[in-house]
């Protein structure tokens, strides 16, 4: 693995290579096997402080990527990414910042070693990364999408209000997990394996969820309740109000 890059390359070519995705090659590191790849790009939630800062100072396709995303939304997605910035957890900037990161790292990664999986898929937020990912949307329309996308859902819901939580077990049962939390004003928002099923509603009705799920799983192992960093209830009765002016957004902005 070359030295000279920092830890959030390393730790991306790390994850690439535990796939059997990479192996050694070339001068200066690694050469990218020509097999099926696919991708699954995350959403929200995944945000942190200083991501993609790493790609952004060592590669300038990931910089023109930044540059790219911040022409188009009219603010400086880099800066906000990269510094203490608060808006980073409030969604309408949230979404064009994972947005532009996801596709920063991955034209990095193809710059770099070649890196081209064919298959592009992503959870809520992370499908917009795929289709820019597969050539279906340009990063610039995209960034202007999500951004108007996270100002429709955070409008939905003043900040505060909505919550989300990751019901994590064994064996998650999602019928019990649905009748234990069927008189809250939360929602399956989403059945992401067997072991996990994300809750999305009002905010406060989160702990009460918490009391009745650690009960009524009691015996299911590895058991836990995990609040989500996010501004508003996603994937829930309570963003039904944005779909109609969405859809205007997409027949707007999109490619149909």
């Amino acid at each position: 693995m070359p030295e000279k890059f920092g830890p959030g390359i390393r730790r991306a070519l790390i994850g690439v290579v535990d796939n059997k995705q990479i192996s050694p090659g070339q001068e200066n590191g690694v050469r990218m096997d020509k097999e099926m790849l696919t991708v699954v790009f995350p959403g929200q939630g995944a945000q942190r402080t200083g991501m993609g800062k790493d790609f952004y100072e060592q590669i300038a396709v990931c910089r023109e990527a930044y540059e790219e995303a911040s022409d188009a939304v009219g603010w400086d997605v880099a800066a906000r990414c990269f510094n203490d910035d608060e808006y980073l957890h409030l969604t309408e900037y949230t979404q064009p910042c994972i947005l532009t990161t996801e596709i920063a790292m991955l034209r990095g990664l193809s710059a770099l070693y070649g890196f081209a999986p064919l298959i592009y898929g992503g959870h809520s937020l992370g499908e917009f990364t795929a289709l820019v990912a597969a050539g279906a949307l340009p990063l610039a329309e995209a960034a202007v999408i999500v951004q108007t996308r996270g100002r429709l859902m955070q409008e939905a819901t003043p900040v505060g209000a909505g919550g989300m939580a990751a019901v994590v077990a064994e064996n998650l049962d999602v019928e019990t997990l649905e009748r234990t939390i069927r008189d809250l004003p939360l929602d399956i928002a989403n059945i992401n394996s067997d072991r996990q099923v994300v809750i999305s509603g009002v905010a406060d009705s989160l702990p009460e969820a918490e009391s009745r799920i650690m009960q009524a799983f009691s015996d299911s192992r590895g058991l836990r309740f995990i609040r989500l960093n996010v501004s508003a209830p996603f994937h829930s009765r309570f963003m039904r109000t944005i779909e109609e002016a969405f859809a205007r957004v997409f027949r707007e902005k999109g490619r149909g």
